[in-house]
């Protein structure tokens, strides 16, 4: 299992990506994207996604698997997990097994019940900086910009 949250605590913790890779039976499952969610605290709801699954189009969330669309921080998606639909017309939903301590993958193809287990999967989800994040990164080298110049010119 392998999970990594990068800067988690954004102002609006609104847009997040994740990606995910893994081996289901002989098969690829690989997919990314991004999903929005509501300001929080966590739990979050998640309200819309989109990306890739199989590199097949996300068409947005499902409920397949009795999903219930909630990611909690620090650490996991809840028992009832992500579900989305694709243009596959195969429904996906990524969730955590707690009961396994795995990050685990289901498909309404091959699992049409959604009952876990499913198949372990390597996820990552990271919070996306808003605009205002960049422009204050942006102005603090500006201003060590500035202190450098200023130092270089006493020093001469």
């Amino acid at each position: 299992m392998l999970l990594l949250f990068g800067a988690v605590t954004p102002a609006q913790a609104d847009l997040w990506s994740f990606s995910y890779f893994d081996t289901i039976g002989g098969e690829t499952a690989y997919g990314s994207g991004a999903f929005t969610t509501d300001a929080g605290p966590s739990p979050y709801s998640i309200l819309s996604i989109s990306g890739t699954a199989n590199g097949d189009t996300i068409t947005g969330l499902s409920p397949y698997a009795a999903s219930d669309n909630l990611l909690y921080l620090p650490g996991f998606t809840s028992w009832g997990g992500i579900s989305f639909g694709t243009t596959a017309l195969v429904d996906w939903n990524i969730f955590y097994n707690s009961s396994v301590g795995e990050f685990q993958a289901l498909r309404s193809d091959t699992n049409p019940g959604g009952f876990a287990p499913g198949t372990n999967i390597n996820l990552t989800i990271t919070a996306v900086p808003e605009p205002d994040t960049y422009g204050m990164v942006l102005a603090g080298i500006g201003m060590l910009g500035w202190v450098v110049r200023r130092r270089g010119r006493r020093a001469a």
